[in-house]
């Protein structure tokens, strides 16, 4: 296919609320060993630009303060699953009846809460990813054959520990050619991604569409950050793709005016 056809039909794949901003799948399959090639130490500012794409729902009361749900009242959640804080919710508000769900961005809630900026809240402030995605991703950590500073261990959803997907074999390519190299929170969408690049390279598709679990990497959102903020990995590439199933529960939440 020729460029413009290429960048087409990777837009469909990776929709997003912001897609016109993702660059184009690549017209070839990439390896992305060429990000640890060198050192680059991202910025705070750099990192949370990667983040901005990503919506979370807090769980929040009439002043706007984290609901503390777990660890005795000790922890509070912010949701990457938009359906998980409405189950969430609808336990709360049967003796919190001021409990509604807040759509904020990912860098909004990561260094001052998550990471605990700005002092104590009464509690710790976790991440919650979801619970499908976990799942997934633990079952992948089991084929995950090298260890890198990217690699996890067994997660749990509930310690905050956000699995992110990505693959060797697969990259972007913006409109000047540079390569970028995404890692996503949703393995469906890697599948996604994967297939899409086979099919415009003319290469082999499992019959559910799937990625080779061989193929298949796993790492923590920390990981990432941390990597990006170290530059032990050369990030500077990378790209955070936001789940599309949960933006697409976020725009449902958002025109239905869910409280």
């Amino acid at each position: 296919p020729t460029r413009r056809e290429t960048v087409k039909l990777a837009a469909a794949v990776a929709a997003t609320a912001t897609s016109s901003s993702l660059p184009a799948f690549a017209e070839t399959i990439n390896d992305i060993s060429a990000i640890e090639q060198q050192k680059v130490r991202l910025s705070k500012g750099q990192v949370e630009k990667k983040l901005s794409k990503v919506p979370v729902i807090a769980l929040v009361n009439s002043e706007d303060a984290p609901f503390l749900t777990g660890g005795n009242g000790r922890i509070g959640y912010f949701f990457l699953d938009p359906i998980e804080a409405l189950r969430e919710k609808k336990l709360i508000e049967r003796d919190q009846p001021d409990a509604r769900l807040k759509v904020v961005t990912l860098p909004e809630v990561f260094f001052p809460l998550v990471r605990g900026e700005q002092g104590n809240l009464g509690g710790e402030l976790r991440l919650k990813p979801s619970r499908r995605q976990v799942v997934l991703a633990n079952r992948a950590l089991v084929y995950q054959k090298k260890e890198t500073q990217l690699m996890a261990t067994t997660l749990d959803e509930n310690k905050g520990q956000v699995p992110v997907f990505y693959s060797e074999k697969v990259s972007y390519e913006n409109k000047e050619g540079e390569q970028s190299f995404p890692f996503f929170l949703s393995k469906e969408d890697l599948d996604a991604a994967y297939a899409e690049l086979q099919k415009i390279a003319g290469g082999p598709v499992s019959e559910d569409g799937t990625i080779p679990i061989g193929l298949v990497r796993v790492a923590t959102l920390d990981g990432l950050v941390d990597q990006m903020l170290t530059g032990e990995v050369d990030l500077s590439k990378a790209i955070l793709v936001a789940a599309r199933s949960s933006l697409n529960a976020v725009r449902s939440i958002v025109q239905d005016g869910t409280p």
